[in-house]
Formats: C-alpha cells, sequence, structure tokens
C-alpha cells in the first residue's frame, strides 16, 4: 500500500472509531437514535460533535479529570471550550492500543512526528476515553470484554484491508475470503454488544418507573417535604429538578437523601 493510501485508511478508521463506540452508549433518558447502523453493528446515536454533546474524550476548560478503566471522565456542558485530552490519558489510549490494536497502533506509530500524527493521537485517545465511559470494567465487566473484542476484531479488518491493498488484484481472493469472515464476526460482536446495552438500558427504565410510581403515590408527603426544605434554606432547598418532576428523579432524592445518582455503570445527567 502506497503511504498516503496507508494515512488515509488510518484516517478513516480512527476518524469513525469514537462515533462508534459513542453509538452504543446506554442512556438514561430517551436520546434521538438514527436509523442505519455502522459496520459493526452498533447503531449511531446523536452525533457528540454538534453542539449537544461532547466529542468523546473531551473536557471542558477548568474540568480537567484523567480518565481511564477505574475512572470514567466527566462530560462538557454545551458552550464550553474543549481542550485537547491529557497526556496521560494519550498514554493509557497508546497502551491500550498496543495490546488491542496493534495493526492500527503500528500504522499510527510509524507516521512521522508532527501535527498529522498527534491529531491523530487525540482521536484515537477519545475513541479509548469512550470506550472506558461507556463500558466501564469495573461495574460493566461483561459489556467491557465485548466492547474490547469489537476494538480487537476492528483491528483485525483494518490489518486485512492493509494487506488488501498490498496485494496484486489475481492474488487476493484467500484475503477477501479471511476479511469477509471477519466482518461477519465484526458484526456479530456488534450485535451482542447492542442487545447487552439494550438490556442495560430497559432494567434502567423499569427501576426508574417503579420510583416515579412509588413518589406519585405519595405526592403530598412530597410537597411537605420539599415546603419544609424551602422554608430552611431558601432557593437552597429547591435541590434543582429533584422531588415533584425533572430529569432528576423523585423517588431517589428521597429515598437517598440527594439528588439521583443513575445505577453503577450509567452516565449520568449533564
Amino acid at each position: 500500500m502506497r503511504p498516503k493510501a496507508s494515512i488515509q485508511l488510518l484516517i478513516a478508521v480512527l476518524g469513525i472509531g469514537p462515533l462508534m463506540v459513542f453509538a452504543g452508549e446506554p442512556a438514561t433518558r430517551p436520546s434521538p437514535v438514527a436509523a442505519q447502523a455502522p459496520l459493526d453493528g452498533v447503531a449511531p446515536q446523536t452525533n457528540p460533535v454538534d453542539g449537544t454533546n461532547t466529542h468523546p474524550g473531551d473536557h471542558a476548560t477548568g474540568d480537567r479529570q484523567p480518565v481511564g478503566e477505574n475512572a470514567p471522565g466527566g462530560r462538557a456542558r454545551p458552550g464550553q471550550r474543549f481542550q485537547p485530552p491529557l497526556q496521560s490519558e494519550i498514554e493509557d489510549a497508546m497502551q491500550f492500543m498496543q495490546t488491542n490494536s496493534p495493526n492500527r497502533f503500528k500504522a499510527l506509530d510509524s507516521l512521522p512526528d508532527g501535527e498529522k500524527k498527534n491529531r491523530l493521537k487525540n482521536v484515537a485517545t477519545r475513541a479509548y476515553l469512550q470506550l472506558m465511559r461507556s463500558s466501564p470494567k469495573e461495574t460493566q465487566p461483561e459489556l467491557f470484554k465485548v466492547a474490547v473484542d469489537r476494538t480487537k476484531m476492528e483491528d483485525a479488518v483494518f490489518g486485512l484491508v492493509t494487506e488488501l491493498h498490498k496485494t496484486p488484484p489475481d492474488q487476493q481472493e484467500a484475503l477477501k475470503t479471511q476479511l469477509r469472515a471477519k466482518v461477519a464476526e465484526l458484526v456479530s460482536i456488534g450485535l451482542k454488544e447492542r442487545q447487552m446495552r439494550l438490556t442495560i438500558l430497559q432494567d434502567t427504565v423499569k427501576e426508574e418507573q417503579q420510583k416515579l410510581t412509588q413518589d406519585q403515590a405519595r405526592e403530598t408527603a412530597l410537597v411537605d417535604q420539599r415546603y419544609s426544605e424551602v422554608l430552611a434554606n431558601g432557593e437552597k432547598g429547591l435541590g434543582g429538578l429533584g422531588i415533584g418532576g425533572g430529569a432528576n428523579g423523585g423517588a431517589a432524592q428521597h429515598n437517598r437523601g440527594g439528588p439521583h445518582q443513575p445505577p453503577d455503570g450509567q452516565p449520568g445527567s449533564p
């Protein structure tokens, strides 16, 4: 494969990586879902760079917390300025690529130092951070394993495509057979991942519906509680959109003594 073609392929793969990972991210509230699905069967959701969500791995100014397997990153709010990933995050991402995406890491590492290589490192880091955020190893180990399996299969496809471009047309049939088999495995893994994420979402909806039903049955008591809090604490007693409606949910705040916290492994409200 010519160097320019290799770089173009790497850009294409790394560029779509964050969106493919973000596509499978479970939600705790309704969110738009596009009708089409990419190659691996993971259906895309709202583009994280459209101004309403953050780009995977981006951090708002002043909110620079490292992200890794055990420390999922925060989410910036619309309108805030973004900074590149932290150096420690880039290093974690490169280590992850070396282990799970050796073909893509080799292609990236072979590029000459400069703006293009740094930009691709940032893109790869965002994909890594979003995988860690949407598939937390500590709280969702089975989902994390499937997401890593998908990453490995994507890399296998990348490697075969790279090899295919180096091979004369009259000698490509065997590689094409291997490539189709790997693509089939990739689609299968992607569908399995979607099913797992959908199950998590369904469980979350069921739990929130139960809490809502409980609060609806005790609305007068919630009014009394909120009234007392407002008298005692003024505006602070309102606590945002907690008891009685809004995105935070009533039962969670009443039963847990604070704003609603989503189930383990689920992203919270922005």
